[in-house]
């Protein structure tokens, strides 16, 4: 069973790469014991002009300060 920090680390994580503008409907987040696993396709969404890469570092910055998430690994593919 998911405990409650995975289940908000997991919410944080998901509303802050919808935040900064990228589709991820075609990705799949997992967050197990503060890992969190980022698996799929991140694109660019519509209404979004950024730069995929830039703004998962940012993202990346912004989550690792949060309690809630000790590391990220990041395997999908930008696009």
């Amino acid at each position: 069973m998911r405990s409650e920090s995975d289940t908000r680390g997991l919410k944080l994580a998901r509303s802050e790469f919808s935040r900064r503008g990228l589709d991820i409907s075609r990705a799949d987040f997992r967050l197990t014991r503060g890992v969190l696993q980022v698996q799929g396709i991140l694109g660019v969404g519509h209404s979004s002009n950024s730069d995929v890469k830039s703004a998962v570092e940012i993202i990346f910055k912004v989550l690792k300060s949060k309690p809630e998430i000790k590391d990220i690994v990041i395997t999908a593919m930008f696009r």
